[in-house]
């Protein structure tokens, strides 16, 4: 399990799995889709919450690496990413 685990924190660092996270979810809250306000969404702010390893997904046929961050305003989480 060490192993695996070892692995998989390389993959992580290598990919640049968390800064992808983070970029995707600033451009997602910033897009015109988004339906909150860009004067807002520039407001919040995104932390690191966890790192999962996902396979046998109904609509993914490989495994694949999912990030979540907390996103907070005024120190209140407002939600997800």
């Amino acid at each position: 399990m060490e192993e695996l685990l070892s692995s998989l924190d390389k993959l992580v660092v290598e990919h640049q799995l968390e800064s992808l996270a983070f970029e995707g979810a600033k451009a997602w809250t910033a897009s015109e889709d988004f339906d909150i306000d860009n004067s807002i969404t520039s407001k919040f702010k995104y932390d690191f919450h966890a790192r999962k390893l996902c396979f046998k997904h109904e609509f993914r046929p490989t495994p694949y690496i999912e990030t979540y961050l907390n996103i907070e305003l005024d120190d209140l989480e407002v939600g997800y990413y």
